[in-house]
């Protein structure tokens, strides 16, 4: 399912690129889950990834039937077949279009269609009967700076830098990818400095956006965003998922920084600077000494 994680245009150009098509020949249906196989959640970053690999193997499945087909009716070795720029070639010599060729198959066979499944890494064991074992075949990482101010008066908190290094494996789409990653920090300076979700009676008091506060486009930082691409053998071209991790490390890094900053280590967010200024004041009663809010 796609949440918002760009796997409808990710997917076709797995397709795409493992039939040797261009992307916008490549359509993505929305799928009804009652109809469909069931593939597991949509969780733990595994789309691309693991539905990603499955669409590759399929591709390629589907390539190879198609192939057939044009061996057959052509008399041309499957071994010199090739897709490039919509056409069909034996070699370097064309053959006919793709859409020609796939017309007759149509007609000669009906629609292919083709089943795969993806296939763990022979070192992983996982029972999915039982639901038991080992349930990640590879882990993404990210590092995380992040550069801020604190206003020694108002102990108002700016975020001025944020760099990351992420191990993505392949990047398939890299500006889907970097708005995926930037988003997601943004989110976690949210997380970190303004979104807070007290109860009470058992309901939600920060319940409309008036009182949930969330970062705008003027509280975005510099962004420095490195892609380290690692392949993961057992990932479509080398992917690995990079979903959730952009908003991971994003709090404790800045909580590190005002740390730095201030000399005062806070452990719950969001950090706010009601939060900051009642640490000052616990730490200077402690200490038996009048806080200085000024400089």
């Amino acid at each position: 399912t796609d949440m918002g994680q760009g796997a409808h245009t990710v997917l076709p150009q797995i397709a795409a690129d493992a039939l040797g098509l261009p992307v916008d020949w490549v359509s993505c249906d929305v799928p009804d889950t009652a109809l469909v196989p069931d593939s597991g959640p949509t969780v733990a970053s595994r789309t691309t990834m693991i539905l990603g690999s499955v669409m590759e193997r399929c591709a390629e499945s589907l390539k190879k039937r198609f192939f057939e087909f044009v061996s057959q009716s052509k008399n041309i070795c499957t071994d010199h077949l090739r897709i490039f720029g919509g056409d069909v070639f034996s070699g370097e010599v064309l053959v006919d279009s793709f859409a020609t060729l796939a017309n007759e198959c149509l007609r000669e066979r009906g629609p292919l269609t083709v089943m795969e499944r993806y296939q763990l890494p022979s070192w992983i064991k996982w029972d999915a009967d039982k639901h038991e074992g080992d349930a990640y075949p590879c882990f993404s990482w990210s590092a995380d700076v992040v550069e801020v101010s604190v206003d020694s008066q108002t102990f108002e908190v700016t975020v001025d830098k944020f760099t990351t290094a992420v191990d993505v494996g392949k990047a398939i789409n890299p500006n889907l990818l970097l708005g995926n990653i930037e988003g997601g920090q943004l989110q976690a300076l949210g997380w970190a400095l303004m979104e807070d979700s007290p109860y009470k009676n058992g309901r939600p008091v920060c319940d409309r956006l008036q009182t949930y506060i969330i970062p705008t486009i003027k509280d975005t930082p510099e962004w420095h965003t490195m892609i380290v691409e690692e392949p993961f053998s057992y990932g479509p071209r080398g992917a690995k998922g990079v979903g959730e991790l952009p908003v991971d490390g994003g709090a404790p890094a800045i909580a590190n920084a005002i740390e730095n900053a201030l000399g005062v280590r806070i452990t719950e967010i969001p950090i706010t600077a009601e939060k900051l200024l009642r640490k000052q004041l616990s730490i200077a009663s402690t200490d038996n000494n009048q806080l200085s809010i000024g400089c």
